[in-house]
């Protein structure tokens, strides 16, 4: 898919925790009513740890015609022109995968945005500003990635055990830091915008 036309036909895939609460339902339900356009589709993966979640998403796209996969997580708050906001945000076009501002849980609630210093140290950025810029990883709570990414990834593997998102054995990372490193290597371009 050319870039140039951005995000084409969009799976929307919801990772649904144990308790989700009103207001995520209300945005979900108004993302699907107000957002999905002709040839776009939704999926939920319920019951599943983040990677598995994940995983399951990505083999759903593969299954279908789309050409996107918006991950939301149901703990993710957001309005509900989500999807439309990422669809005319044109400057992030450019990217493979385009990760949605948000914060860490806990105290402070700082920016989830890394980027990689000088000496190639991982650091934690605020950025203010409606450009997106280029990122070191993405986090998979709320993220727009490519159909190409996942297939790329998958080569001549068997996606129904292939597993692009996972926990590293013997090191302290992220399964979405990991997917993120592999993404990378294949030569693919992470953004985050707010």
């Amino acid at each position: 898919m050319d870039k140039n036309n951005g995000w084409g036909k969009i799976m929307v895939g919801a990772r649904l925790e144990k308790m989700v609460e009103a207001g995520w339902v209300r945005s979900w339900s108004r993302l699907l009513t107000k957002g999905l356009r002709e040839g776009d589709r939704w999926e939920m993966t319920e019951g599943m740890v983040a990677h598995a979640a994940s995983n399951a998403l990505a083999r759903n796209l593969l299954e279908s015609d789309c050409d996107s996969l918006l991950i939301v997580d149901s703990d993710a708050d957001f309005e509900p022109d989500l999807l439309e906001a990422f669809r005319e945000h044109e400057a992030g076009f450019e990217y493979d995968a385009l990760q949605a501002f948000h914060l860490r849980r806990g105290w402070p609630p700082e920016a989830i945005w890394f980027k990689r210093d000088e000496n190639g140290v991982l650091r934690n950025c605020v950025v203010m500003g409606e450009t997106p810029e280029d990122v070191a990883l993405v986090g998979t709570h709320c993220v727009m990635i490519r159909r190409e990414v996942f297939k790329a990834m998958l080569g001549k593997k068997d996606p129904a055990s292939h597993d692009w998102f996972y926990y590293p054995r013997h090191k302290q990372m992220t399964e979405d830091a990991a997917w993120s490193f592999d993404v990378i290597k294949k030569g693919f371009r992470l953004g985050a915008t707010t």
